[in-house]
């Protein structure tokens, strides 16, 4: 089948020209950085630090203390980025309606 006789799936396919991957995207690259570093982080933080957090007081690893940061980060990234675009969809619909 010929790529005029293909049936169209989607507008977007009309619209936009075929993407073609070459590598990694820029946040799959910044990804691995940040995991890389904060595997060094955890290798060379492997002495204890006493967390005291709303009255309670817990002696953590170092190492498990920046994971627990760590993914903390990733949460809350997450969060505003679907905040953000929830925002955008609202603000397009309230523009097209």
């Amino acid at each position: 089948m010929t790529e005029e006789e293909r049936p169209v799936r989607d507008v977007r396919e009309m619209l936009e020209p075929e993407k073609r991957s070459t590598g990694l995207s820029p946040t799959a690259i910044i990804a691995i950085i940040a995991l890389a570093l904060l595997a060094v982080l955890v290798a060379q933080n492997t002495e204890e630090a006493v967390v005291t957090f709303l009255g309670f007081t817990q002696p953590l690893p170092l190492w498990l203390l920046s994971v627990i940061l760590f993914l903390l980060g990733m949460i809350v990234g997450y969060a505003l980025k679907a905040r953000r675009e929830r925002a955008k969809r609202r603000a397009a619909a309230v523009k097209a309606g």
